[in-house]
């Protein structure tokens, strides 16, 4: 008996430590508005510092770099900052839906080779 209980408070135990399940975005869905200049082969890493700012991650000496997203009625918008057009700044705005997690993979040259928009859940 007390196998069975301790085998049944094991899977529970585990099923509630499970990741959360990532689906991938389409890339030509992913790569429109403001994500529109992201080419792998051709984009740097320099240029992508400089049109979508700090990275949320840095991983591996900065050739992997993460930015968490949500996509609104407006396309892409980077979770947690929005442009405010008439003061001319970033700003903080809470948004509803679920997150996207943008990864981007630059090689030696600093030349993106992979990116992918996956959906946290």
């Amino acid at each position: 008996m007390r196998v069975v209980v301790a085998s049944c408070l094991a899977v529970v135990l585990l099923a509630s430590c499970s990741a959360p399940a990532l689906t991938p975005v389409k890339p030509e869905e992913s790569h429109t508005g403001i994500l529109a200049f992201l080419k792998e082969g051709r984009t740097t890493r320099e240029e992508t510092l400089l049109r979508l700012g700090t990275p949320d991650g840095r991983f591996e000496g900065e050739r992997i770099l993460t930015y968490t997203f949500k996509k609104g009625p407006d396309g892409w918008l980077r979770e947690g900052r929005a442009w405010n057009e008439p003061k001319k700044r970033f700003e903080y705005t809470g948004r509803s839906g679920f997150p996207c997690n943008l990864v981007l993979v630059f090689g030696a040259e600093g030349v993106l080779a992979r990116s992918t928009m996956v959906i946290t859940q």
